[in-house]
């Protein structure tokens, strides 16, 4: 989603690692969605970006025993707002996942990793208020 709006971003590329290596690729729809099919034992990485915005990712391990039934399949819905790039500033902090997920393959559910995710939110709050800041400041100047 745009992160000034709150709208869905069409044409944003998502991008797919497996182990390190990028597997697979695909544009958002019109709704700002993908979807990708993870196998299990396997670290992912799924990165979503686009021209002019700073790209986000986030980690889902799969580890664990195979989940058994055939076809089964759990939905993961994970809201990436995607923020305009500004000239100078250092955005390298979104270059880390802002989240850590793991499938349970014996419940079928996914686990967020709170404690990371605690872990982060002062840097990321205070990288936030100096992105506001500078946009800000840029919209004033004629």
């Amino acid at each position: 989603m745009d992160h000034a709006t709150g709208d869905p971003v069409d044409g944003a590329l998502a991008r797919l690692y497996k182990n390190g290596v990028k597997v697979d690729a695909e544009m958002t729809t019109g709704r700002g969605r993908f979807i990708f099919q993870l196998d299990n034992n396997a670290q992912y990485i799924i990165r979503v970006g686009m021209e002019g915005r700073v790209t986000k990712c986030f980690q889902v391990l799969t580890y664990g025993p195979e989940w058994e039934g055939a076809n089964m399949v759990c939905e993961l819905e994970v809201e990436v707002s995607l923020v305009e790039r500004i000239p100078g500033m250092d955005l390298s902090f979104f270059d880390m996942p802002l989240g850590l997920a793991k499938f349970e393959p014996l419940t079928g559910s996914i686990v967020w990793n709170r404690a990371y995710e605690q872990g982060i939110v002062p840097k990321w709050t205070s990288v936030m208020l100096e992105y506001a800041a500078r946009r800000d400041e840029l919209a004033l100047k004629p």
